[in-house]
């Protein structure tokens, strides 16, 4: 239908353009002709990494605009509180997930070639309620701190705290569902429940709340949460389980609870390490200064996600390719997937991180007064996202590729630069010196992950490279 579609517009297009124009349209309509149509691989992956961009934007757009809304019904001092619990959940849900998303990706690949299906099985089921319980332990842990050390947290922290407990759970196991459905290329189940269904249900949710006569502070937004997150997670596992009962053939399970967790162990060290260096600024700015200022802050850091989040979908989508071309050895695919991926991530996040420093001003002021003082550091936070974005979902590549100790050990050095320079800086530039400590970080990261890469495969992991790119349309069939 699209094809059709393509086909049609470029033969009423190209007649009409300018003679000069007409090779450039003409090239433009060939690769859209290829996307939309193409049956290779790299025409698949294409397509796949088109539609989860569409669905980040989406999200991110989504996201933003709840935390728009949260920021003006609840006010400077609940916002911030707000988005420092919710930080330390975003934190803690890939941690107790202990890297299996990461795990799946490879698991599932590599057992699928080798007709493991007994494995299978049971790395579908135990991945799962590993994350779940380990998330369960966690929060039980928090709850009991809570109560036993009362003075431990400033009271406006408490009712939240506990409500993220709650949490913390399904936040665990939709990581690993996430992961699941994107080993598998199903979109609608890894990206639209977390992404679109539960941003939209959380503000449902909280207007609902705000209805019943709750009033507009924190604990009322992160309970809005507690309940959007079951619904959708719920939700998805029933979709996972029909799609799996389709896909799998039934028979019994092999588990391998510990084998599992140990090969997701290094991979959790590089997923969670990310994680920190995202929202360490964040976390420790939460000890120094108040709530109101951190809640400036984090607006900054929320309008920069929006150019951070074509990095996480590029790498939603590269990921589990990049280890089935491990696995089997294609070292052309694979290098091709990755100088693909880069491209990718580079240029769309150079053209959106512009667009948003030029508006900056204006697109914090939305959330409310005084949020315009925060166009200084998202300026310096943009310029450590672009030059990340430059090496594309590396640590990816590394991860996918058998590499992922060398991975954990960069991502390591560079939390403990951030951790430095955030608790260096931050009591003597105040929350610019945060926006400066993330920015060297990921400054080293982008060093050091090109450089692993390099030493290890000799693939130029850069947005400039070089290589001849064969076109779309030219991706060989693969062998029945």
């Amino acid at each position: 239908m699209l094809g059709k579609l393509v086909t049609w517009t470029a033969s009423q297009v190209e007649p009409r353009a300018p003679e000069k124009l007409r090779p450039l349209v003409t090239k433009v309509f060939d690769l859209a002709d290829a996307l939309v149509s193409g049956k290779g691989e790299r025409a698949r992956s294409a397509r796949m990494a088109l539609l989860t961009f569409s669905i980040r934007v989406l999200s991110a757009f989504l996201t933003y605009g709840s935390q728009v809304v949260f920021a003006r019904y609840m006010g400077a001092f609940d916002y911030g509180v707000f988005v420092v619990v919710w930080t330390w959940v975003l934190m803690l849900s890939v941690l107790t997930a202990l890297g299996l998303p990461l795990a799946v990706l490879r698991l599932i690949p590599q057992y699928t070639e080798t007709n493991e299906m007994a494995r299978l099985r049971g790395a579908l089921f135990s991945t799962r309620w590993i994350a779940f319980g380990s998330a369960s332990l966690v929060a039980g842990a928090g709850v009991l701190a809570t109560v036993l050390a009362p003075g431990l947290f400033n009271d406006a922290f408490i009712l939240p705290i506990v409500l993220a407990a709650v949490l913390l759970p399904m936040m665990a196991l939709i990581e690993v569902q996430d992961g699941i459905g994107r080993a598998y290329e199903w979109p609608d189940i890894a990206f639209i429940p977390p992404f679109i269904a539960r941003p939209v249900l959380v503000l449902v949710t909280f207007f609902a709340a705000l209805a019943l006569g709750f009033p507009a502070t924190a604990p009322t937004a992160v309970g809005a949460a507690v309940v959007a997150t079951w619904i959708v997670t719920f939700v998805q596992f029933v979709m996972l389980e029909k799609r799996l009962k389709k896909t799998v053939p039934a028979g019994p399970r092999e588990h391998r609870p510990v084998e599992w967790t140990l090969l997701a162990l290094p991979m959790l060290a590089i997923e969670g390490f990310l994680f920190l260096i995202l929202n360490t600024d964040v976390v420790i700015a939460g000890w120094f200064v108040s709530p109101d200022e951190v809640a400036v802050y984090y607006a900054a850091a929320k309008t920069l996600a929006l150019v951070h989040f074509v990095y996480f979908a590029i790498r939603a989508t590269t990921a589990h390719k990049i280890a089935a071309h491990a696995a089997s050895g294609d070292r052309v695919k694979l290098e091709s997937t990755v100088h693909d991926a880069v491209q990718w991530t580079f240029w769309p996040s150079l053209v959106l991180g512009l667009t948003l420093l030029a508006f900056s001003g204006f697109i914090l002021s939305i959330f409310g007064e005084g949020f315009e003082s925060g166009s200084g550091f998202l300026a310096v936070l943009m310029v450590g996202v672009l030059i990340r974005a430059s090496i594309g979902p590396a640590e990816a590549f590394l991860t996918m590729n058998g590499a992922q100790n060398q991975a954990a050990l960069v991502y390591a050095v560079v939390f403990a630069t951030n951790f430095g320079l955030n608790l260096a800086l931050l009591p003597f530039l105040g929350l610019m010196g945060a926006a400066i400590a993330t920015a060297v970080a990921m400054l080293v990261e982008t060093v050091l992950l090109a450089t692993v890469v390099y030493r290890r495969t000799g693939i130029i992991c850069f947005v400039v490279h070089p290589r001849h790119r064969a076109p779309l349309a030219a991706s060989p069939e693969p062998a029945e």
